[in-house]
């Protein structure tokens, strides 16, 4: 009977800090995507200022290089209206996409030449960043 309750507790304790493991990641999880979405991102006024300036980019979920340009920006869901996902939207990029390669980015329908950074952004189209 004494091995059955050290057993039983023992389980208990097993759980009880697995879970606490559990919601500690989700808590820290949490507060450093507050953070991102406050701290060195772009404001909703420049990417408005890019959209309106006719500037798209065409990516894909899975290509590591596109979710790299697509952080910058805090995430896809943060800039949604500068973003075309190819996998969700395979037959505009068929149509649009100039190199068929992701991540494209353009201007007005002409390739952006130069690095995928925000800076770059901000000079080709007169956008303060």
């Amino acid at each position: 009977m004494l091995r059955f309750l050290m057993f039983f507790v023992l389980i208990i304790v097993v759980v009880l800090t697995v879970f606490m493991f559990l919601e500690l990641g989700n808590n820290s999880s949490e507060v450093s995507n507050k953070g991102l979405e406050v701290e060195g991102l772009p404001s909703d006024k420049f990417i408005q200022c890019l959209v309106d300036s006719g500037m798209v980019v065409y990516t894909s979920e899975t290509c590591p290089a596109c979710i790299s340009l697509a952080n910058q920006f805090g995430g896809y869901d943060n800039a949604e209206s500068l973003f075309v996902i190819c996998g969700e939207q395979k037959e505009r990029c068929d149509v649009e996409m100039k190199t068929g390669y992701v991540p494209e980015v353009q201007i007005n329908g002409e390739l952006l030449e130069g690095d995928r950074t925000l800076e770059n952004f901000a000079q080709k189209t007169d956008c303060a960043l």
